[in-house]
C-alpha cells in the first residue's frame, strides 16, 4: 500500500517505509451495514428494497460509507434485521421507475 503525507513532516524521506494503522470504519449513530449490492440510484437518490410479509417494498437511504461489498446507511423505513434484497435490484429498479408496467415506457 502506497500513501502519501500531504503535510510537511520533516522527519520522512522519499521511499522510507514506515508502520501506519488504518482505520477504515467509522460508526454511524442508527446506521445499518448492508450488502453494497443493495443499493439502486434513481433520480440523486438511494433506494433498498427490503423483502416484507406483503411484498417488496422500496426504501429511500443515505448512503455513510461503502466499504468494499459493505455500505453503512440510514434509513428511518429500515430495521436492524430486515430482508435487504441484493439480487436482481437492477429489474426491481426499472420496476420502481415505471418500466415494464402496463402503459408505462
Amino acid at each position: 500500500v502506497r500513501g502519501r503525507v500531504t503535510a510537511d513532516a520533516g522527519c520522512l524521506n522519499a521511499n522510507q517505509y514506515v508502520r501506519v494503522a488504518v482505520s477504515a470504519a467509522r460508526e454511524f449513530d442508527g446506521a445499518l451495514s448492508i450488502a453494497a449490492a443493495a443499493i439502486v440510484r434513481i433520480r440523486e437518490q438511494d433506494w433498498v428494497f427490503v423483502d416484507e410479509a406483503a411484498g417488496l417494498r422500496a426504501v429511500p437511504v443515505q448512503v455513510l460509507q461503502v466499504l468494499g461489498a459493505r455500505a453503512v446507511v440510514r434509513a428511518a423505513g429500515l430495521r436492524d434485521g430486515a430482508a435487504v434484497v441484493s439480487r436482481g435490484v437492477a429489474a426491481l429498479k426499472g420496476s420502481l421507475q415505471g418500466l415494464g408496467a402496463a402503459g408505462g415506457g
